[in-house]
C-alpha cells in the first residue's frame, strides 16, 4: 500500500483536511500498536528479543556495556557544541 499525500489547494475543504490527517494518524497508531504486539515488523526490520540482546551483551565480558557507556557519553558532550 502506497502512501497517500495530500495536496492543500483552494479547492480543498479544511473538513477534507482534517479528515485525511486523522485518518493518517489512525494507521499510524493502529501499525504502531501492531509493532508492539508483535504483529508486525518496525520498518520491516528484523525481530530482535529483549532475550537476544541480553544473551548477545552477556558473552561479551563487559565488552558492549563499556561500548555502550562510551557512545552515551559521546553523545551527552556533543550535545552542547552543538546547541552552539
Amino acid at each position: 500500500e502506497g502512501h497517500k499525500t495530500m495536496k492543500c489547494d483552494g479547492n480543498s475543504s479544511r473538513l477534507d483536511i482534517i479528515e485525511f490527517l486523522v485518518t493518517r494518524r489512525l494507521k499510524t497508531f493502529e501499525y504502531l500498536k501492531k509493532c508492539l504486539d508483535g504483529q508486525a515488523l518496525w520498518l520491516d526490520a528484523v525481530v530482535i528479543t529483549p532475550e537476544d540482546i541480553c544473551r548477545y551483551c552477556q558473552g561479551s565480558d563487559g565488552a558492549m556495556e563499556k561500548r555502550a557507556q562510551k557512545w552515551f557519553f559521546l553523545g551527552l558532550s556533543i550535545a552542547p557544541l552543538l546547541d552552539m
